[in-house]
């Protein structure tokens, strides 16, 4: 066996255990995501004066900490491959949406509201509740 095998509890078992087992992996790519979205997305721009307010700086970090709660609940499971990949996707996909889709102007003076990347992280946060229970149901009917 390679050193990447460790042993399950019996003896002649052996199980791989890589990154994409491990919940720790979906964590970082949570913050990853997070910090990401928090340095590239739009900022609220308001006033004569264009004042800029990094609102998904300010939004993201409940969420994304609502996200790891979940991830670390259900993670404690055996099979974490599918929960890790799911989280990755989600959390990738709010990231791009949260950059790339542009802000809302209004008025005379234009403010610009990114709701995008307001709206998009609550969402991921709560695909990343329904992986994470769909990942303990699954995993509890695998052990039935």
């Amino acid at each position: 066996m390679n050193d990447t095998a460790t042993s399950t509890g019996s003896p002649g078992t052996r199980r791989r255990h890589d990154v994409w087992d491990r919940p720790m992996t979906a964590v970082a790519a949570i913050v990853i995501a997070a910090v990401l979205a928090s340095r590239f997305a739009p900022d609220l721009v308001t006033g004569r004066e264009h004042e800029h307010l990094p609102l998904v700086a300010l939004t993201i970090w409940p969420w994304a900490a609502a996200a790891i709660g979940y991830v670390l609940m259900a993670g404690r499971r055996s099979r974490a491959r599918e929960l890790v990949l799911g989280v990755i996707f989600v959390w990738a996909a709010a990231v791009v949406l949260a950059i790339a889709l542009p802000a809302m102007v209004t008025g005379t003076d234009p403010t610009r509201v990114p709701l995008a990347a307001l709206i998009v992280p609550p969402f991921a946060a709560i695909a990343t509740g329904f992986l994470a229970i769909a990942h303990v149901r699954a995993d509890a009917a695998l052990t039935d």
